[in-house]
């Protein structure tokens, strides 16, 4: 039997799916991963068997608790391709100009969005992110976005009033952390792309007067870069031949995530407008002097 939603309206009340997807979950729970899957692959809502999007949810949310990393990678590529797909239709590059650009923003903060999702705001988070982010949360830090509503009155040479403006909402960005009058956000190996919208919100947040500084947790690329090839060569030496893989569990060659080159750029080009921004960069100085040790997922809970 699929779980109930956990989330609540206004009132207090448990939101409720819709019949057909409540049955749809019954289905599909009665399958194995790989039936499941091959579902999930049908791309077109006018395809047979066609499975809508909030069961892809529900199973990656599932597959990730369970530890099932292989299943929740396999539904989260079938996730963002159909959003791609959506997004293609919607955003073409024959309807505006810049829309592939567009679209790259809109899958990440999907991506992102998903990634908080998955049980808790913590649980894809990366590691050390985690930790740290957890660690202000318990400090009373929350996870807050800053939504502009503009009243423009237009006013005659003498001061009456000649025309009242629509009211406009300009939706903010969320940042990781905010707690009094900083904000700040932990950026550990994302996209680079994200250091724009943390940066556009700084600078929001502060010309509306809703934020003094700011602060930015990322890592130094380089010196991280060397110190994880230098752990990874001690670690396989441990190994017997035949379990030796030159390759890092990690990508630590690419260049376009998040780091503190990645932000000084954006810096020095006044990405972040007037407002102060402090950066703290993990570097070899920060390691703990511990060895790699191999990632454990969660063992499964017991079923019933």
């Amino acid at each position: 039997m699929p779980e109930p939603l956990k989330s609540k309206d206004k009132n207090g009340a448990p939101f409720t799916r819709p019949p057909e997807v409540e049955d749809c979950l019954g289905a599909l729970e009665s399958v194995n991963a790989a039936a499941r899957l091959k579902a999930f692959a049908v791309m077109s809502r006018k395809g047979s068997g066609y499975v809508p999007s909030e069961a892809l949810t529900y199973f990656l949310r599932r597959a990730h608790a369970t530890g099932a990393t292989n299943e929740f990678k396999q539904i989260f590529g079938l996730l963002m391709k159909r959003v791609g797909q959506s997004l293609s239709a919607t955003v073409s590059d024959s309807r505006m100009a810049g829309a592939q650009g567009i679209r790259e923003e809109i899958m990440g903060r999907f991506a992102e969005r998903i990634a908080k999702d998955c049980t808790g705001r913590f649980a894809m988070l990366g590691e050390v992110a985690k930790q740290i982010d957890e660690k202000f949360s318990a400090k009373g830090w929350r996870e807050l976005r800053l939504d502009l509503v503009t009243y423009g009155l237009m006013r005659t040479k003498s001061g009456a009033l000649y025309r009242r403006l629509p009211r406009v909402v300009q939706e903010g960005y969320l940042v990781d952390n905010a707690k009094g009058s900083v904000a700040l956000d932990v950026e550990w190996n994302a996209k680079d792309g994200n250091l724009d919208r943390d940066f556009g919100a700084y600078r929001a947040w502060h010309a509306a007067g809703a934020l003094t500084a700011a602060v930015l947790i990322t890592q130094d690329r380089v010196s991280l870069k060397a110190l994880a090839e230098e752990l990874w060569a001690q670690y396989q030496a441990t190994l017997d031949e035949t379990q030796r893989s030159p390759k890092l569990p990690i990508d630590v060659n690419t260049s376009t995530t998040t780091n503190f080159d990645k932000a000084l750029l954006r810096v020095r080009r006044g990405a972040v407008g007037a407002c102060p921004l402090l950066i703290v960069a993990a570097c070899r100085e920060t390691w703990n002097g511990q060895p790699y040790k191999p990632y454990t997922p969660p063992a499964a809970p017991a079923s019933s």
